[in-house]
């Protein structure tokens, strides 16, 4: 049974494996045998939920529209105002790298959750 060629599809969106042929119902006289191993990996809509991917996407917005206003540091505004952009851009890249070191100095891959609880039985 081990020699049969078998196909395997993965959905990464539903995270649903279907194997093709499918395996015999135990009461038909013949077992199957087989060995699965897989990584699955948390959807995008769950990552997106968490606090640091939140905060990081922010800390890289300001980055951004720091260095998109300036360019415009010579303009005046209405009313005689200066668009002011070291604040912005300062900001962002001071939260970037503490978010960073938050990445690399806590227990990996679970940021601000708790820690995870192993039940045996």
């Amino acid at each position: 049974m081990l020699a049969t060629k078998r196909d395997i599809t993965f959905d990464p969106r539903t995270q649903y494996m279907v194997m093709y042929p499918p395996p015999r119902t135990p009461g038909s006289g013949s077992k199957f045998y087989g060995v699965v191993s897989c990584y699955v990996e948390r959807p995008l809509r769950d990552l997106i939920k968490e606090t640091w991917v939140y905060q990081y996407a922010l800390a890289l917005s300001k980055i951004a529209i720091g260095n998109v206003r300036g360019k415009y540091t010579g303009t005046t505004l209405f009313g005689g105002g200066q668009i002011n952009y070291n604040d912005l851009l300062s900001q962002g890249l001071r939260e970037k790298e503490e978010l960073e070191k938050k990445l690399y100095e806590s227990a990996p891959g679970f940021g601000d959750a708790a820690p995870p609880m192993f039940f045996v039985g």
